[in-house]
């Protein structure tokens, strides 16, 4: 009996000591203390749990999970434990794992709403936003039955403002984030929110309110991207130009969305030169920017120079061989600024077949040779290609053909065999000579007195808005 009294009494006076040492951050000390504690009684789950706590201090995971797990073997029933454990979980990012643990303390005593915070961080952290919303909810709810609104509740209401947002349900997250300000007036980071909010409801005036009020509490480069962004939505491209600036000195880690921006207002307000410097600047922090390629190959188009934007066209092909819009400012250069048709038609050629085999029936050869056909020196060399065209895809070469008698008023071509073609399909076809498809009896039709090919008379209303004249003849209507 003596004996147990001494050993109840060495255990007290380390544990004791332990605790102390523990509450003053000497956590070498009270290990030893806590190691003792466990010597003399291996089933000591306090013990246990304060050694999981110490390692979790000192950053040793493994340990520190190692005598979690030991206490809850001795004492599954302890909500402290489980906590514990799940906060080592959460932290290190287990957040599957921490929610089971969460959940089972939820079992032990549902009425801590911190531990409803937590869950919901984890639910947040996977990506779960309608249970982490169930549960940041809860822990409002349990907050306030004891206590009116207090700063407590502040992480739940920003946190469901951002599950709001991930759900795109912008008004109640904005709802949320407004009772963030309420208990922390000064708090820049949810007027920052609110104003991604009301932009991503194109509600730009709103949104630039909010990141105003987010910059004068704190100079914060996301604001001013915020403001770069919204001014550009509304068309007022010197003042983006403005704030994304003040964005990069601020912030480098967006420089590159800001410059691509920056060139996006210059190339839109037709400073090509100035927008040909920032796309530059892109390139040199990333290299391999497809986009930047591809508007300095237009912007030193829009200025005639068409070697450098050839270059810039070809470095986008290298990047991404299958790069459609390259292909086609490459035939515009070749087109307008170097009048080689046949190269142009050649990379026109290549876009249109690689779009083609994402959409079959679509052959962009029909826009392609009505540019061509827009110089009318080289009308002659269009035919050619629309008659070794028109078997690959007879609906373009007609649409073509007919478009080429309004643009250049003329009915005869200079390839005879054009002619022949268009008449024999249009008559063969029975078919309406502005949407082609077939004329069935029950259709209303009406019938060219000049021509006389017939046409849907649904499809010549539509026509005549354009063009009061017969879209086969030319002949007025």
């Amino acid at each position: 009996m003596e004996s147990e009294n001494l050993f109840e009494t060495e255990h007290k006076i380390h544990f004791e000591q332990g605790i102390q040492l523990y509450k003053n951050d000497q956590y070498a000390e009270a290990l030893k203390e806590f190691e003792e504690c466990i010597k003399l009684c291996p089933n000591d789950d306090i013990s246990c749990h304060y050694i999981g706590l110490i390692y979790t201090a000192k950053h040793d995971i493994i340990l520190a999970e190692q005598f979690f797990k030991r206490c809850i073997g001795i004492n599954s029933y302890c909500f402290d434990y489980h906590y514990s454990y799940g906060k080592l979980l959460s932290d290190n990012n287990k957040f599957i794992e921490a929610t089971t643990e969460f959940k089972i303390c939820v079992a032990l005593d549902s009425t801590n709403y911190i531990l409803f915070v937590d869950l919901g961080n984890c639910y947040l952290k996977l990506k779960n936003y309608n249970d982490a919303i169930i549960n940041y909810n809860r822990s409002v709810e349990l907050n306030n039955i004891s206590v009116e609104l207090n700063l407590t509740n502040y992480d739940s209401y920003f946190y469901l403002g951002c599950c709001y947002s991930h759900l795109d349900k912008y008004v109640d997250a904005i709802t949320n984030y407004k009772k963030c300000i309420e208990l922390k007036q000064d708090d820049y980071m949810a007027f920052l929110k609110i104003g991604v909010c009301y932009q991503n409801l194109n509600e730009n005036i709103d949104a630039i309110s909010n990141y105003k009020k987010c910059i004068e509490l704190r100079d914060f480069g996301e604001a001013y991207f915020g403001l770069g962004s919204c001014y550009l939505d509304l068309g007022k491209y010197a003042e983006s130009i403005i704030n994304y600036k003040k964005c990069v000195e601020l912030n480098h880690g967006t420089a590159y969305c800001s410059y691509s921006n920056i060139g996006l207002c210059y190339k839109t307000m037709k400073e090509y030169d100035n927008a040909i410097t920032t796309y530059k600047k892109c390139i040199e922090l990333k290299p391999d920017d497809l986009d930047s390629y591809l508007s300095l190959g237009y912007c030193y188009y829009q200025l005639n120079d068409d070697i450098n934007s050839i270059e810039n066209y070809k470095k986008c092909i290298e990047l991404k061989q299958d790069c459609c819009s390259a292909y086609f400012g490459l035939g515009n250069c070749y087109c307008d600024l170097q009048n080689d048709f046949y190269m142009a038609f050649v990379e026109y050629k290549k876009m249109d077949n690689i779009i083609s085999k994402v959409k079959p029936n679509t052959h962009c050869v029909r826009n392609i040779l009505i540019t061509l056909t827009n110089y009318e020196k080289n009308i002659y060399l269009s035919e050619k290609m629309m008659a070794n065209f028109f078997d690959s895809d007879p609906y373009a070469t007609i649409h073509i053909l007919l478009l080429i008698q309004h643009d250049f008023n003329k009915h005869n071509f200079v390839n005879s065999n054009l002619s022949s073609l268009l008449d024999d399909y249009l008559n063969e076809q029975e078919s309406c000579v502005i949407c082609f498809e077939k004329i069935l009896s029950e259709d209303k039709s009406r019938k060219c007195n000049v021509c006389e090919h017939y046409l849907h008379r649904k499809c010549l209303a539509r026509w005549k808005k354009i063009r009061r004249t017969c879209p086969y003849c030319n002949s007025p209507q």
